[in-house]
């Protein structure tokens, strides 16, 4: 599961981390 979360991040960090930093990050988990 790890691996799919490092992959999301990577994504996520790609379509731009302001995005991310305004989601739930347990939604994440």
């Amino acid at each position: 599961m790890k691996r799919d979360i490092r992959k999301a991040v990577e994504e996520i960090k790609s379509a731009g981390m302001e995005d991310f930093l305004h989601q739930d990050p347990s939604t994440f988990e």
